[in-house]
C-alpha cells in the first residue's frame, strides 16, 4: 500500500470516528475513501464494514442496561436482523461488483437523503407507532432495513428511527438502545460472512479503525466547541457530492 492511500485511510477513518461520535454518517467516509484509494467496489464495502463494527459494538455496549432489561423483547428483532443481514451479505457477494457499482450512487444518495431529513423520519416513524399498525408491518419493515444494513449499511441507523418505534414507542433511549443492538447485529452477522467467505483489505481496516477509535476519542473532548449543525450540514454535502461523483465516474 503506497504512503498516499496509508495517509488517505487514516483522514477518512479519523474524520468517520469524530462525526459518527458527533452526527453518524461517518460510513459514507470510510466506504468512499477505501473506494478511492483503488479497491474493487464489493471489496471496500465488506472492508468498511469491518472497520466499522468495533464502533457498532462499543455503542451497543452503552445501552448494556437497556439490552439486559428488554432483551427479551427484542428477541423477534434481534433474529429479523440477523436473518436480514446474512441475506444483505449474501446479495452483496453474488451480485459481484459490477451490479453494487451500479447501485454505488444510489446507495450513497439514499444515505444521503435519510440523514438530511432524519428528524422528519424519526417523526414519521413515531405518527405510524401511534396508528398502532401492528407488528406484522413493522417487522416487515425492520426486515428490509436489515437486509439494507448486511448490504451496504450506510443510513440504516436513520431507517431504524423510523422503523423501530413501531414496536418501541416514543421512548428516544429504549429506541436508541434498541436500534445499536440490531445495528450490531445485522452488520455483525454480514461482517462474519465477510470474513469466511468475502475478500477484505485486512491492512486498510486495520488504519481505518485505529482512525476513527482516535476521531472518536477526541471528537468527545472538543465536539461540544464545534456546532452539531455544522458536522451534518458538512455530511450532507459530502455525501451529495460523492454521490453525484459516482453517478458521472
Amino acid at each position: 500500500m503506497e504512503l498516499v492511500h496509508i495517509v488517505f485511510l487514516a483522514l477518512a477513518g479519523f474524520a468517520a470516528g469524530a462525526i459518527n461520535a458527533l452526527a453518524g454518517g461517518g460510513t459514507l467516509f470510510t466506504f468512499s475513501a477505501l473506494m478511492l484509494t483503488g479497491l474493487p467496489p464489493v471489496v471496500a464495502n465488506t472492508t468498511s464494514a469491518v472497520a466499522v463494527l468495533p464502533g457498532q459494538i462499543a455503542a451497543g455496549l452503552a445501552y448494556w442496561t437497556d439490552i439486559k432489561r428488554y432483551w427479551k423483547q427484542w428477541l423477534p428483532l434481534s433474529v429479523l436482523s440477523a436473518i436480514g443481514g446474512l441475506i444483505g451479505g449474501i446479495a452483496l457477494l453474488n451480485g459481484g461488483n459490477e451490479t453494487f457499482r451500479f447501485l454505488v450512487p444510489f446507495l450513497v444518495l439514499l444515505a444521503t437523503v435519510s440523514f438530511l431529513f432524519s428528524a422528519q423520519i424519526a417523526a414519521f416513524g413515531e405518527r405510524l407507532a401511534e396508528q398502532n399498525k401492528g407488528p406484522g408491518f413493522a417487522y416487515g419493515v425492520h426486515s428490509l432495513v436489515s437486509v439494507y444494513g448486511g448490504y451496504f449499511g450506510a443510513g440504516m441507523g436513520i431507517m431504524m428511527l423510523a422503523s423501530l418505534p413501531l414496536t418501541e414507542g416514543r421512548e428516544y433511549h429504549r429506541v436508541n438502545a434498541a436500534k445499536s443492538l440490531m445495528a450490531t447485529i445485522m452488520q455483525g452477522i454480514a461482517v462474519v460472512l465477510f470474513l469466511i467467505v468475502g475478500d477484505i483489505d485486512y491492512a486498510a481496516a486495520a488504519i481505518v479503525v485505529a482512525a476513527s477509535i482516535t476521531g472518536g476519542w477526541l471528537s468527545i473532548r472538543i465536539g461540544k466547541t464545534i456546532p452539531t449543525h455544522f458536522i451534518r450540514r458538512f455530511v450532507i454535502v459530502v455525501g451529495f457530492s460523492l454521490s453525484a461523483w459516482y453517478f458521472v465516474a
